[in-house]
């Protein structure tokens, strides 16, 4: 029987790779593969009038936050008595991988207030007619509700690597009273190299593979890429659009890695980290260790 870390780890690694491998189609398949890797908040009934609308990719800049498919969406929140296009404030995914990322969208104009809205938008044509007329989709729906208080995030120290338990985790003291609140991560190989746009999605609740206010990170890439020391950089993005970036420099980092997938290819790994909100100092009596990589597969 394996020991709760380890068995954690073992669970965790289960059902990031398992959505790595679903989620994992070429990018002309959008349309066959939208739906399912798309969480949209707020997942509440009510639409605070200053809050922000999300879009989650668990399928990097795929799905309904592709660049390329947002140009010709044409978003927007529709009433029976109102229209307002949404405009994009804030998009961090990766181009390259299938990690998860994030797009936000805010009202071109106030809401009415206790109005119902739906979330509306021109989808891809089918997979099999690529010259169709796109059809307009609703998303979800909401009813407005007066604004709602919120500071913005506050960062009581730097990030700093935790603990090593299951995963190799980073803690970021932040302070954010409502969830969810989302990390922009920009990893940057050191010693030069592209940087890769990493997100993490803090939820009061456990979710999938996530604990409560911790989130997984996984990002696929070329094994001699990932595997690489990283520097880290953070910001903290709430549900208002209000981004603060993290205090200090970049944090060195090394994430562990795993191969993928066999429906993958035999030259793709899989990063795996753990980001957690927490205190600005380890704990006096367990020191932070710092976490070494696993060589993925040849």
């Amino acid at each position: 029987m394996l020991p709760p870390p380890l068995a954690r780890l073992k669970g965790h690694l289960t059902a990031a790779l398992t959505l790595l491998a679903l989620a994992a189609p070429p990018r002309a398949a959008r349309a066959e593969h939208g739906g399912p890797w798309i969480v949209i908040t707020p997942q509440a009934e009510a639409l605070p009038i200053n809050e922000q609308i999300a879009l989650i990719s668990f399928n990097g800049c795929h799905d309904y936050i592709d660049p390329a498919f947002l140009r010709d969406a044409q978003p927007a929140l529709v009433s029976d008595q109102d229209r307002a296009p949404l405009r994009l404030t804030h998009q961090h995914c990766d181009e390259d991988g299938y990690g998860r990322g994030v797009a936000l969208f805010a009202p071109s104009k106030p809401l009415l207030l206790n109005v119902t809205y739906r979330l509306e938008l021109l989808d891809a044509p089918p997979w099999d007619a690529p010259n169709a007329a796109r059809p307009r989709v609703t998303l979800r729906s909401w009813r407005t509700a007066p604004a709602a208080a919120l500071a913005s995030p506050r960062w009581r120290g730097a990030p700093r690597v935790g603990e090593l338990e299951a995963l190799p985790t980073v803690v970021v003291p932040v302070e954010e009273a409502r969830r969810p609140l989302h990390l922009l991560i920009d990893a940057k190989p050191i010693g030069g190299g592209a940087a890769r746009a990493l997100t993490a999605t803090i939820w009061p609740e456990a979710r999938i593979t996530d604990e409560p206010d911790c989130a997984i990170v996984y990002l696929v890439g070329a094994p001699r890429e990932i595997t690489r020391p990283l520097s880290l950089t953070f910001t903290a993005l709430n549900t208002l659009g209000e981004a603060v970036k993290a205090p200090g420099e970049g944090l060195p980092f090394t994430a562990l890695t795993q191969a993928s997938p066999e429906m993958l290819t035999d030259d793709l790994g899989t990063l795996l980290l753990q980001v957690c909100v927490g205190e600005a100092e380890a704990p006096a009596s367990r020191p932070a260790s710092r976490p070494t990589a696993r060589p993925t597969s040849p």
